[in-house]
């Protein structure tokens, strides 16, 4: 009897199960799991260091009760939704930082320091 391999499954399946198991429905999980393969695939630049990088998702909220209350150390009824940003970053070792958005095609790089100062009104002030 031979003994048959398991095909190891990618980190993109495994992080499908991750949001599977915390509560997002497969569809929604699938979809993020797209996005986050196009995010890997835009930050492997020659400039990156190859370190391993980093996958977030940061879901949506919605306040049943209680807004403005939570910051000020009241309390809140929340729900957290599947919509929400995904992040994927990788470490630099060069001083600047690249954003990009990959849904729109746009590209932000700029060297990080104190004084950093984004365009009020672009996209790219935010991050």
């Amino acid at each position: 009897m031979s003994a048959r391999r398991r095909r190891k499954p990618s980190a993109a399946m495994e992080f499908v199960d991750i949001l599977i198991a915390r509560g997002m429905s497969r569809l929604a999980a699938e979809a993020k799991c797209g996005l986050f393969r196009q995010c890997l695939e835009a930050i492997a630049a020659p400039s990156a260091t190859g370190g391993k990088p980093y996958m977030l998702f940061v879901p949506g909220r919605i306040e049943v009760l209680g807004k403005h209350t939570d910051y000020a150390g009241g309390r809140s009824l929340l729900a957290a939704v599947e919509r929400g940003f995904c992040v994927a970053a990788t470490p630099r070792d060069d001083g600047r930082v690249s954003v990009i958005d990959v849904q729109q095609g746009r590209r932000a790089d700029f060297e990080l320091h104190t004084e950093l100062a984004g365009t009020p009104g672009q996209w790219s002030a935010y991050p």
